[in-house]
């Protein structure tokens, strides 16, 4: 024969649950800038110029111009993945878009610098040559 559940068991069991529910929200919420946004993650797919690494306070070298500013880049399109280092040494990755028919945007991935701002910003720009200077670039 079966004994009922109590309701100090239910209660337990109710409690428990909720508690998992919570813990799971706060980490998908204290994680949600490490993740990329959607409209990285769904960019349409573009050549790639290999990926250049820039040491620490050095200036970005001609390799992204050359690579963005190409007769091909201007007519099919192109990405280049820039990593640049901060002051203390973390990685931010740039993601240098030239879209085909004109236009260009940019992703930057501070996730890892621990002393920065965090997350990623994502901005649109009326052409590559735009990408120099991001004075004519709109946050997306």
């Amino acid at each position: 024969m079966h004994q009922p559940v109590s309701v100090m068991t239910l209660l337990a069991i109710a409690l428990l649950l909720f508690a998992v529910g919570v813990g799971a929200w706060l980490v998908w919420q204290l994680t949600a800038g490490s993740r990329p946004p959607a409209a990285f993650a769904d960019r349409t797919a573009l050549a790639q110029c290999p990926p250049i690494r820039v040491p620490q306070a050095q200036f970005t070298p001609a390799s992204l111009q050359d690579c963005l500013f190409s007769p091909d880049a201007q007519r099919a399109g192109v990405e280049v993945m820039v990593t640049s280092l901060s002051t203390e040494g973390s990685p931010t990755r740039t993601y240098y878009r030239v879209l085909p028919g004109g236009g260009a945007e940019m992703f930057s991935d501070v996730t890892a610098d621990a002393y920065g701002p965090g997350g990623w910003s994502h901005v649109q720009c009326p052409n590559a040559a735009a990408l120099e200077t991001v004075d004519s670039c709109r946050p997306a």
